[in-house]
């Protein structure tokens, strides 16, 4: 799809949403070209991301291997830190707020 065109985006993103919506809110979020397999142990996260690939693989859906990160516990994704424990601020993003004191009293 071009994206000079101005619903390009909207019209990528209900893609994603059709492909994936049977994983999405259980074991995917998808937001345009990022994708997060989420689960809370090493065996669901090889059933689910058997599942994904699966589903791209029908939808001949093509994903850069040096742009994936596989197994990890916490990393970015939409410039925010997600783990077990949750979604947190990138440090990298507020660091410059951290420094710049002094904080205000009130």
């Amino acid at each position: 799809m071009p994206f000079g065109l101005k619903n390009a985006g909207a019209t990528y993103q209900r893609m994603v949403d059709a492909v994936f919506k049977s994983q999405k809110g259980r074991n995917v979020e998808a937001y345009v070209d990022d994708i997060l397999i989420k689960n809370r142990s090493g065996e669901e996260h090889l059933n689910d991301l058997r599942e994904t690939l699966d589903t791209c693989r029908s939808y001949n859906i093509k994903l850069n291997p040096l742009k994936s990160i596989f197994g990890a516990a916490y990393g970015k994704f939409l410039g925010h830190m997600v783990s077990i424990k949750g979604i947190e601020a990138n440090p990298e993003k507020i660091s410059a707020i951290l420094k710049d004191g002094p904080f205000p009293n009130n």
